[in-house]
């Protein structure tokens, strides 16, 4: 998986995850009230629907940036200095991601959102100092 694909995979990553939260919102306004949810004896087929979707996107859009971080560890293991660094929690991060898969492993997944949420601050910030971008270029600094 070569870099030119992390970039596109993240917008993918995202654009799944922004339709999970439009199927949470969707739910979220469907909800019946206390008084009329005693009355319903069942849910009907287009909340489910919409149930479903939020759990499919929501996957599609984590397993998604799993797959990014494996590509993007490529490429910062060949920038070297801190990029070479990070590149190994970037991978160990993105496999441990495509886990989401796997409903029994749910205490994984809150870790390992943790874990992307700590890898995407630290990236932001590298980014920011114009640290990685030197090495994604190809250049090398001192560190």
């Amino acid at each position: 998986m070569g870099a030119p694909l992390v970039p596109y995979l993240f917008i993918a990553s995202g654009a799944f995850t922004a339709l999970s939260g439009l199927c949470a919102l969707g739910l979220a306004a469907s909800t019946p009230s206390a008084s009329e949810a005693a009355t319903l004896a069942a849910v009907d087929a287009s909340t489910e629907t919409i149930a479903y979707l939020r759990w499919l996107t929501g996957k599609v859009g984590f397993a998604a940036a799993g797959l990014a971080l494996l590509g993007a560890a490529r490429s910062q293991w060949a920038g070297g200095g801190a990029m070479r660094r990070i590149a190994p929690a970037s991978a160990l991060i993105g496999a441990a991601m495509q886990f989401i898969w796997i409903d029994a492993a749910t205490l994984m997944h809150q870790i390992v959102g943790i874990a992307f949420f700590a890898w995407i601050v630290l990236m932001g910030a590298m980014l920011a100092a114009g640290r990685g971008e030197r090495q994604f270029a190809g250049e090398r600094d001192a560190s």
